[in-house]
């Protein structure tokens, strides 16, 4: 934008270069949290971390946080990835496809102590990207409420 306004003439020779050509790539993993907001009118914060296997756990802890803090009222945090086929670019690691969704609302300050203590490892649940935490986390969180093994596999 220069004195005369806007120029698209401008714009291509001068800001177009400026442009990463990753940009829309970049931005296209949190459009579906945009989208699921607006259609069922969830307000607040959104974020979206592409961490890899860590991404899951950090939606997981900064989640807690925030209804500890009282920044949200109710947060639905976890995630989801899918590699299965994967075994042979993680040197024999078992792969697969998961998801792991928290409802997490004031009253529920044991996650926070929960998320801090998970470990989780490759010999605990299989590699399911970002999803190996939430899985892991909602696997334990059902043994420890009685639920017997069985029913609580990834």
């Amino acid at each position: 934008m220069g004195p005369e306004g806007f120029s698209m003439a401008r714009f291509a020779s001068d800001g177009f270069p400026l442009i990463h050509p990753l940009w829309l790539v970049r931005g296209l993993s949190n459009n579906i949290i945009g989208f699921a907001a607006a259609i069922h009118d969830l307000q607040g914060v959104n974020a979206n971390y592409c961490d890899g296997v860590m991404g899951g756990l950090t939606a997981l802890r900064e989640g807690a946080l925030a209804v500890a803090e009282g920044r949200a009222d109710l947060v639905v945090a976890g995630g989801a990835d899918a590699w299965s086929g994967a075994s042979d670019l993680l040197g024999g690691t078992a792969c697969g496809d998961g998801a792991g969704f928290v409802v997490i609302r004031p009253g529920s300050e044991d996650v926070l102590s929960e998320i801090e203590r998970l470990a989780v490892t490759e010999k605990s649940v299989p590699f399911l990207g970002a999803a190996t935490g939430p899985v892991e986390f909602c696997r334990r969180l059902l043994q420890a409420r009685g639920f017997p093994a069985g029913m609580t596999r990834a």
